[in-house]
Formats: structure tokens, C-alpha cells, sequence
């Protein structure tokens, strides 16, 4: 399996079914947390608290034909972040309810190794080619269950914070549902560099006038994505191990 087809296999389209509402996780490997590798689904923490009943659609087989689970979590099984839009669920609790059932994910983590090392940042451009994958506006090739690539640019330079915060912004035709997409740096290395993940639209807001059989109705006002977002730095994810490492504890006991 050559690199692209592991990022294909890293996506994941998640549905928070009280709202019908769709997003993105990821799958992302800890690695030697106490010893021990640990798999987690991340996304954004709004998606999170969108609701408790989820549905996950994971590839099953070579061919990625897609498995709907349909799993509700408890809200204490869940990671949040403090201060960033992320969340974390560690992916034992679905491997275990799923046990009895005779199904295999075709899932393919991304690895904490692929997070930047300063080296990486310091050789970073200005303006640095990225690709993103998942589900924009909730489309996605349903017959083959892949998601959707798409390819930008840095808005910002990855190594400035935006307004002091962990984040940097993108231009790569970003839609509603892209939230919690992985967003990775091409053409860099012989690993995939995950230099973040998507947390929202940056939208344009304009006021219209509503006519109707050459009357104004009304005055609206309308907000449309601008194809640029904001992404919260993946290095948002380390800080999530001290809570893994008690997590991993409190497992052994």
C-alpha cells in the first residue's frame, strides 16, 4: 500500500445522527504511551458535543466498501482538548462492541511520527502546497467509500500562530463538513507530514434583498464558505498524552 492509499484509509466520515450532520475523523496512532501504542479517532470538538449517537463509516475491506456503525458513545469516554477545537476517542471501545460481529476495519492509522519536527517547520515556506482529505459539504463516492482530496495552498505561514493561537489558515475550496479533516504538507518528505486538522470555514456574509412577484419581501442575510479555514496545528495533539498516560493506567489496574 503506497502513501496516498494510507491517508485515503486514515478518513473516516463520522454523522452525528441527533442532528444529521456530517464530518470528518481521523485515524492517529500514539506511539509508547507507558509503553504501549494507542489509537485514537480525532476531530473537532464541536462535532463531539454536536451529540452522543454516531455513526462511523470505516472501510471493511480491500475495496474500502463501507461499514456503518452505528455507536453511541458516553461523553466520559471522549478527550477534549482545553482550549483547541479537538477531541480525541480512543478506538478500543468500537473494536470491543464490534468483537461478536465478525467484521475487520480497513483502517490505516497515522502515525505520531508524522507529526513536524522544528526542522520541518524551519524548512517551510511561506507558501507551502498542501493536501487535505475528507468529506466537503458530506460528499464523498459512496460506491467505493473514498473520500474527497483536496489540494491548497498555506493562507498563512505555518509557522506564525494566527490571532496568537495554534492555528493557520488555508485557501484549498474548503466546504462545510470538512471539520475535523487531516491537512498534510506535499511534496516534503518521504513521510506524510500532518501539519493539522481543519476546524472551520471562514465565511462571507452578505445582506439581500428577498423579492417575490416584484415586491420586496424582506431583507436577508446569507453566509457562503470562501473556500479558506482555519486549522488548529497538529503539535494541539501531543498535549493529549498526559491524559493518555492516565488513561493507559487506569486500564492496567
Amino acid at each position: 500500500m503506497n502513501t496516498e492509499e494510507q491517508l485515503i484509509k486514515s478518513t473516516i466520515r463520522i454523522s452525528v445522527d441527533e442532528i444529521n450532520a456530517v464530518g470528518t475523523c481521523f485515524y492517529f496512532q500514539y506511539q509508547n504511551i507507558c509503553g504501549k501504542d494507542i489509537d485514537v479517532l480525532v476531530t473537532n470538538k464541536h462535532i463531539q458535543e454536536a451529540g452522543t449517537d454516531f455513526t462511523f463509516y470505516f472501510g471493511t475491506t480491500a475495496e474500502r466498501k463501507a461499514q456503518a456503525v452505528a455507536f453511541h458513545t458516553n461523553p466520559d469516554e471522549w478527550l477534549v482538548h482545553d482550549s483547541a477545537d479537538l477531541a480525541i476517542y480512543p478506538i478500543h471501545y468500537i473494536y470491543d462492541a464490534l468483537k461478536d460481529d465478525d467484521i475487520v476495519l480497513s483502517v490505516h492509522p497515522i502515525t505520531q511520527s508524522c507529526l513536524p519536527t522544528d526542522d520541518d517547520i524551519n524548512q517551510m515556506s511561506c507558501f507551502e502546497d498542501i493536501l487535505t482529505i475528507g468529506y466537503p459539504d458530506g460528499k464523498f463516492d459512496v460506491y467505493n467509500n473514498i473520500p474527497i482530496s483536496l489540494h491548497g495552498i498555506t493562507a498563512t505561514p505555518y509557522s506564525v500562530d494566527v490571532l496568537n493561537k495554534p492555528e493557520f489558515m488555508i485557501d484549498a475550496s474548503i466546504q462545510h463538513g470538512s471539520s475535523g479533516s487531516p491537512v498534510f504538507a506535499k511534496y516534503r518528505s518521504d513521510k506524510p507530514l500532518l501539519l493539522g486538522i481543519f476546524c472551520r470555514v471562514y465565511t462571507i456574509e452578505f445582506t439581500s434583498d428577498i423579492h417575490f412577484s416584484g415586491l420586496t419581501i424582506e431583507k436577508a442575510k446569507f453566509k457562503i464558505p470562501s473556500g479558506t479555514g482555519y486549522v488548529i496545528k497538529s503539535r494541539c495533539l501531543l498535549d493529549f498524552i498526559p491524559n493518555l498516560e492516565a488513561y493507559v493506567k487506569n486500564q492496567q489496574r
